[in-house]
């Protein structure tokens, strides 16, 4: 009897079940053992819109994915750094909204994300 391997969401065992394989983008599996390209569904048929992962494999790596923004300095906030962060995106698995973007909240004052440049958070 064969064993298939587990791999996870979105993949499925191939290669006699030795390697895992990604689905199609704006396809996924919702087997838990998804052994072939034929487990994977699209995220429509599924009625998801949108589906970020959040993993490594999943950041925007590109120069669309860095945010910017003026320190603020108002009587409600007093930051101290401007917000300079990249990456910041997480690609859309779906497909049907576009990326997640990273942008820390609205008023950084007093908190980890008040902080130099090269410091900063980042999607990774």
């Amino acid at each position: 009897s064969r064993t298939c391997l587990d791999c996870g969401v979105g993949t499925f065992s191939g290669g006699g079940g030795a390697l895992c394989t990604n689905c199609p983008d704006t396809f996924t599996t919702v087997a838990p053992a998804a052994s072939n390209l034929s487990d994977c569904v699209s995220y429509s048929s599924l009625g998801v819109i949108a589906h970020w992962e959040l993993s490594e494999a999943h950041i925007i790596r590109d120069s669309s994915s860095h945010y910017t923004r003026m320190m603020r300095n108002d009587e409600r906030c007093r930051e101290q750094y401007p917000i300079d962060m990249s990456p910041t995106m997480i690609r859309d698995s779906a497909g049907g909204v576009g990326p997640a973007r990273l942008q820390g909240p609205l008023c950084r004052q007093g908190t980890e994300w008040d902080t130099p440049g090269g410091n900063q958070m980042s999607a990774e």
